[in-house]
């Protein structure tokens, strides 16, 4: 007998089915919420592994930059925008260090060290006394530390400080300024049509010494060469004719004469001669100033800095100083080195510049004074015309005399015209044995210029040095 369930219902013959899946409904659900756990605790495990990593680097990252920023005493950026407060500082100087590691119980030698440094630091002060003393009479705590000033802050300059510097190198161009003539060249010539016509040139020369009878400019030799006129102009407005007291040809500089009368003494007593200052003493890095004709206009000025200094070139009959400065120089138009003493310490030359070097060739005045003092008193200096060098004694021990090593001799000169050769060892010049360029300057110096002399040298045979002496006329520079 069947018993009709309806809609909804089932016959007693599917019941065991639905027990049966039931049963495995319930085991399905079992499993899919132990799966589910075990998923939920390997998450778990997982998520708490990679918090602690996180953490473990964090703290590794932080202490990291931070020993980092201590080590390279760096300043961390601060505030927004990246702005800094105030600059990066990448370690301390050696007086700072010092003085740091005495205050921490460093070593005997930083606390030496330091108590150099804090010995210098009191200036002037004979009496001292400990930091905590100073720091009671001042009101402070004790063990408060006073602040330190840097070298480089003390010496810090002010705009008041690089005004009153210009105020000052104005006043000493002004100064030097008033020592500074025009000189025009004038020349009588014909052109193509035989028609007389007269050139001029125009050179700067500054005073260098003044006698009661006459006032005496160094001026360029090109200046001279040729002039049939010379014409001073002073700054003032005072201008005069000139004459020629002397020129040296090596050095590229002539003095003129200028009488002083008395219809113009009035006007030339205002005007001074330079100072003469010396170029052994400049040192690079100095400051110097160029006045005469620097950008090729008489009466313009320059500033500028010593770039660089070489002793020992090689020069006609002599040894000389080659200054490199970093302002202008015209050596044809006449350029003027003053130190910042407003001294002459040399001028602008073009024979011994280099060109691939953008700076103003000097010649230092120290190695030409005794040459600048004959000319002041109109006599020529003597001229034998090469340029050597001392022999050294490791040279000597190979064999080599001792003497001036001739590098060369100029054309048509006295050595030339006698037969000296470049490779001969000039031992000795009128009687007196030279082993030195300052021996042999000297001894030049001793003959005169135009005075006949001996010279003596040694000349490299097959087999040794054969000595041999030319006598000959010494020549005027």
């Amino acid at each position: 007998m069947r018993r009709d369930s309806g809609s909804g219902g089932q016959s007693m013959a599917e019941k065991p089915n639905q027990d049966h899946h039931g049963e495995r409904s319930r085991e399905f659900i079992t499993q899919q919420i132990t799966g589910r756990n075990d998923r939920g605790k390997r998450m778990l495990k997982l998520a708490g592994k990679t918090m602690l990593v996180s953490l473990v680097f964090t703290a590794t990252a932080v202490l990291t930059a931070s020993a980092l920023i201590t080590r390279l005493h760096l300043i961390p950026f601060q505030g927004e925008g990246n702005h800094l407060e105030e600059p990066f500082h990448i370690g301390r100087d050696e007086t700072e260090t010092a003085a740091e590691s005495k205050e921490q119980g460093g070593s005997e030698a930083a606390s030496e060290a330091a108590g150099r440094e804090t010995e210098k630091g009191a200036g002037a002060n004979e009496t001292r006394t400990d930091g905590t003393a100073e720091a009671a009479s001042a009101g402070e705590a004790p063990g408060t530390a006073a602040p330190v000033t840097s070298e480089s802050e003390a010496r810090s300059l002010s705009m008041e400080d690089l005004v009153a510097l210009s105020s000052r190198l104005q006043e000493a161009v002004n100064l030097a300024d008033n020592s500074v003539a025009s000189v025009t060249h004038l020349k009588e010539g014909k052109d193509w049509f035989d028609n007389s016509i007269q050139t001029e040139g125009v050179y700067s020369g500054v005073v260098i010494a003044k006698t009661g009878g006459e006032l005496l400019l160094l001026t360029t030799a090109e200046a001279v060469n040729g002039a049939d006129a010379l014409t001073v102009h002073f700054q003032r407005g005072n201008s005069m004719s000139a004459s020629v007291k002397c020129r040296d040809i090596p050095t590229g500089l002539a003095v003129l004469s200028l009488p002083i009368t008395e219809e113009n003494r009035g006007l030339l007593d205002t005007v001074e001669a330079l100072p003469l200052g010396s170029s052994y003493r400049l040192r690079r890095g100095d400051l110097v100033m160029a006045v005469g004709a620097p950008l090729g206009i008489v009466h313009s000025a320059d500033y500028g800095m010593i770039s660089n200094i070489t002793n020992g070139v090689n020069v006609t009959d002599g040894l000389a100083s080659l200054i490199y400065v970093d302002c202008a120089g015209n050596a044809a138009g006449g350029t003027w080195v003053l130190n910042s003493d407003g001294e002459l310490v040399g001028w602008a030359t073009d024979v011994l510049s280099d060109a691939r070097i953008p700076h103003t060739a000097l010649l230092g005045i120290s190695d030409f004074k005794d040459v600048l003092e004959r000319m002041i008193n109109g006599q020529a200096s003597p001229y034998l015309g090469i340029k050597g060098t001392a022999v050294r004694k490791e040279q000597e021990a190979q064999g080599i005399p001792s003497g001036i090593y001739v590098i060369e001799e100029k054309k048509n000169s006295p050595a030339y015209e006698a037969g000296i050769q470049p490779g001969d060892i000039l031992v000795a010049i009128g009687g007196k044995k030279v082993t030195s360029m300052r021996e042999y300057t000297a001894a030049l110096a001793q003959v005169g210029a135009d005075a006949a002399t001996t010279v003596e040298v040694m000349r490299n045979g097959r087999e040794r040095y054969a000595l041999i002496r030319y006598q000959l006329t010494m020549g005027a520079r």
